[in-house]
Parts: structure tokens; sequence; C-alpha cells
């Protein structure tokens, strides 16, 4: 987001307007529970509140049911996130730095 809308938020307390997001990614660290296609539904309805940017659900398990969801709607994930695969870690890293080039190279 533009430096004036953060500056906003600190003044006022208050949380972005997600209109202004970048980049917006919703989280899922779960050591021992799966995450079902019930956390696949409940991203997709988020999204479609959240027109900007680009926007990623991420988690730290596996799930085929979710992979299989978001792949159907052309979404944006990575699922089996662990230190013990740095390769994910790499892929997600430069999804969020394309991001950033692109909002950077557009308001340059």
């Amino acid at each position: 987001m533009f430096k004036s809308e953060a500056d906003a938020c600190r003044d006022n307390n208050a949380h972005p307007r997600f209109s202004k997001a970048i980049l917006t990614v919703e989280c899922k660290f779960y050591v021992d529970a799966t995450v079902g296609v019930g956390h696949g539904r409940s991203f997709l309805g988020l999204i479609n509140d959240i027109q900007n940017g680009e926007r990623y659900f991420v988690a730290t398990r596996a799930s085929n049911s979710v992979s299989k969801l978001f792949s159907k709607h052309n979404k944006e994930y990575e699922l089996g996130l662990s230190p013990l695969s740095p390769d994910l870690e790499t892929r997600l890293r430069g999804s969020f730095e394309k991001a950033f080039r692109d909002f950077k190279s557009e308001f340059a």
C-alpha cells in the first residue's frame, strides 16, 4: 500500500482498507490438524471481498482436496510449506517479490 494509506492507519489506529492492499495472504499453521476443503472454501469467500492485489492461501500442511479446489478456481496457494521444503519457500517468496516489483513499476 502507499505510504499515505499506512500513515492514515497508524494515525487512526485502524486496519488498512482491503482495496488498498498489494498482497494479502491467509496463513494456516497446522502441525497435527489437516487443512480441509472448508478452509479453502472460506478463503474463496474471503477473496470475493478482497478484489485488489495478489491473494494467497498458505499452509504448513499439504491437502489434495484444497489443491484441487484452488487449481479448479485458478487461485494462488502454497501448501506443505516447511523448513524441510526450501524450494516451496523460494517459489512463494518469488511470487511475493513479483507482486511488489509489479506494484513498484506501475507507480514509479
